[in-house]
């Protein structure tokens, strides 16, 4: 939602939120879906770099083997 609304702050909230939610449990699900929100947060309004792309890459690649 707040990635919709172009506001990272948030969005990085929401997700180091999750993070902290499943701190002592970590599951494969709420990894993923904090890396893919802090690295969209991040590179809202510009292009990525290269290491960025690369993380970008690894996730689609997580998301299709699953």
């Amino acid at each position: 939602m707040y990635l919709n609304k172009r506001d990272p702050g948030k969005a990085l909230h929401y997700a180091d939120a999750l993070a902290h939610y499943t701190r002592e449990e970590p599951l494969a699900w709420s990894d993923f879906y904090i890396a893919r929100g802090r690295l969209l947060a991040q590179t809202l309004g510009r292009d990525a770099n290269e290491e960025e792309r690369m993380q970008a890459q690894q996730l689609l690649a997580t998301a299709h083997d699953t």
